[in-house]
């Protein structure tokens, strides 16, 4: 069957090989949130597409934001949830944003961070990570700005 994916495989190029870490094998399953910051084995992310990803090389930390895809309660939309995935320990934690599709972004000033400061819901996005100031940057989308308005 077709459908939103939140598998984890890893390539072992000198074996050749494909090896399944994290995920469910069926399709369309919803997010597992648990607590913001608190890693637990039993987190993750729900299926999606078009996800913004970066890896931080130090940490060995996979960094996935937002997306197309199932929510909490396995609704379908775009999505503003930030997720680490530790690959020493395999293990998912939500990081920042809402577990519910189509939420708005809230942009308090620009310049100035805050901890209500979150971006909208959103697809298609560019992402990268700054390893030397420790930092996600997230560009652009189609999605969701300060109010309830779809980009599309």
């Amino acid at each position: 069957m077709l459908g939103l994916l939140n598998d984890v495989w890893r390539y072992q190029v000198d074996e050749g090989l494909w090896i399944w870490i994290n995920g469910f094998s069926s399709v369309g399953d919803k997010g597992i949130y648990g607590e913001k910051g608190v890693s637990n084995s039993t987190n993750m992310p729900g299926g999606r597409i078009f996800v913004v990803g970066a890896y931080d090389s130090a940490t060995r930390d996979l960094w996935v934001f937002g997306g197309l895809g199932c929510d909490a309660w396995g609704n379908i939309g775009q999505l503003n949830d930030l997720w680490k995935f530790n690959i020493n320990n395999n293990i998912w934690t939500w990081i920042s944003g809402n577990a519910t599709i189509s939420k708005p972004g809230f942009y308090g000033e620009k310049g100035i961070p805050s901890p209500d400061n979150v971006p909208g819901a959103r697809e298609a996005a560019v992402g990268w990570y700054n390893p030397y100031k420790n930092e996600l940057w997230l560009f652009g989308g189609i999605g969701f700005g300060n109010d309830s308005n779809s980009g599309m």
